[in-house]
This record gives C-alpha cells, sequence and structure tokens, in this order.
C-alpha cells in the first residue's frame, strides 16, 4: 500500500512539472504578444494608396455625417453657436493624413502623444475630392446652418482616437 502511495505521488509530480512547463511556455507566448501589440508599428500591414484613400474616404463620409447629424437648429442660434464633436477610435493616423493631404498635415503640430490640425473652411473646401461637400444644413426659410470656423482635428496616438471639434452658427 504504501508503495502505491509512493508510485502515486511520483506520478503527481510528474503531472505537475509537466504542467509547470506549459504554464512557462504559456507566459513566454503571453510576453511576446504583448511585444507585439505594443510594438505594432512595425508589424504593420503595408497598405496600398487605393486602400489609404478608399479608408480615408470612408472616414471622411463618416465625419460628415455625424457632424451634419449634430447640426440640429435651437432657438437663439443667430446670436450664439453651437459645439459639435465626434470620436472615432480605432483609426490609423495614416489614414488621418491621407485624409487631411500632405498640405493640411504640414501644418500640423505632430507631438509625441497628440497629433493635432486645426483646418478652417477654405482648406475643407479643398478637400472635396475626397467626400466633402460642405458641412451646411438648410433650413425652413431660407436659412442654413453652416461651420464657423472649420474643424479642429486630434488625433491621440496612444489611444488611436481621432476627436474632431468645430462650432456651427445660422446664417
Amino acid at each position: 500500500m504504501l508503495a502505491s502511495k509512493l508510485d502515486d505521488v511520483e506520478e503527481l509530480k510528474s503531472v505537475i512539472e509537466a504542467k509547470e512547463a506549459e504554464i512557462q511556455k504559456l507566459r513566454k507566448e503571453n510576453k511576446e504578444l504583448k511585444k507585439q501589440i505594443k510594438g505594432g508599428e512595425d508589424n504593420a500591414v503595408e497598405r496600398t494608396p487605393e486602400d489609404l484613400q478608399k479608408q480615408a474616404e470612408m472616414l471622411m463620409k463618416a465625419i460628415r455625417k455625424n457632424i451634419e447629424g449634430q447640426m440640429v437648429y435651437k432657438n437663439g442660434m443667430k446670436h450664439s453657436g453651437k459645439r459639435a464633436a465626434a470620436d472615432f477610435p480605432g483609426v490609423d493616423l495614416e489614414v488621418v493624413k491621407a485624409m487631411l493631404g500632405a498640405e493640411i498635415c504640414s501644418k500640423a503640430s505632430n507631438g509625441s502623444k497628440q497629433f493635432t490640425v486645426k483646418v478652417d473652411n477654405g482648406a475643407l473646401s479643398d478637400m472635396q475630392g475626397i467626400g466633402y461637400g460642405g458641412f451646411t444644413k438648410s433650413l425652413r426659410y431660407g436659412g442654413q446652418l453652416q461651420l464657423e470656423e472649420g474643424l479642429k482635428f486630434v488625433y491621440n496616438k496612444g489611444e488611436s482616437q481621432l476627436r474632431i471639434t468645430g462650432m456651427f452658427k445660422m446664417f
């Protein structure tokens, strides 16, 4: 009986050693995956210019739909404006730069944590080639809601999130 108990203990020790080796292997894989996630820029998939342009067009359409959806007339808008803001998480900086274009990106503040640029109405109208038709909304009786000073684009590099803010007013 004692011999069978010793055999069971030896068998359990070998099972424990196998499980510990498996745990070490999984920890090593987990560590490697975390490194890949942190260094995602190194392992990023190369995109063609056509793919970037298509994603930029989709992003611009989403921005336009979101901002124009917030353009709703409220009493007192003749004398003051209303803020509009939109967040787009999970957007690549390459797509944002492709959407804005090289000329606008050259004016941007590109820090270690944020990419920020203010785009005035004139520059927004130059972006017509990728889906800009004017951030305006017609009202009854000839009134119109329009962006007052353009849009501010702030890209948070740590969170891969694009935030767009602007002010619209009745004209």
